[in-house]
């Protein structure tokens, strides 16, 4: 079986399918009735068609849905069997691979991370004397200009 086919199983296989069993021999039915009513309200016609059913009415649909399911599932397993399964597996790793190298490119997680700088020594306590020399030659230059 190739995936498509097993996408089709899938769904029948789903956990509504007893609900989307109904919605096929339902809608066209209601849509026959109602040929003007859009898919809202089709859809909403049909939802409260199944909550009204008796459990013995939806035990009909739920029976294919048990049915539908161990057809997929007896499918899935004979497919991953086969080479074909074994190609699709290695394209996906591939492909996930490929995607988390462009993902970890882009954020810049694959380059090496820069080698820090040396911090400089911190200053000692005499550099507050030159400060201060500094401050007060600043000030005899103020004085000096403001006297001109």
């Amino acid at each position: 079986l190739s995936p498509v086919c097993l996408g089709s199983l899938r769904r029948a296989a789903s956990i509504n399918a007893e609900y989307m069993g109904m919605n096929e021999v339902g809608r066209p039915a209601y849509t026959k009735a109602h040929p003007d009513a859009d898919i809202g309200t089709v859809g909403k016609a049909l939802g409260e068609e199944w909550k009204g059913m008796t459990e013995k009415a939806k035990k009909t649909f739920q029976d294919k849905a048990e049915k539908a399911k161990k057809k997929y599932q007896t499918a899935l397993a004979k497919y991953q069997k086969t080479p074909a399964y074994r190609k699709y597996e290695e394209a996906k790793r591939a492909y996930k691979e490929e995607q988390s190298n462009k993902r970890k490119r882009l954020e810049g997680k694959d380059e090496p991370p820069a080698a820090k700088k040396a911090k400089a020594p911190k200053r000692r306590a005499s550099t507050s004397k030159s400060k201060s020399r500094s401050r007060s030659r600043s000030r005899a230059s103020r004085k000096a200009s403001s006297k001109k």
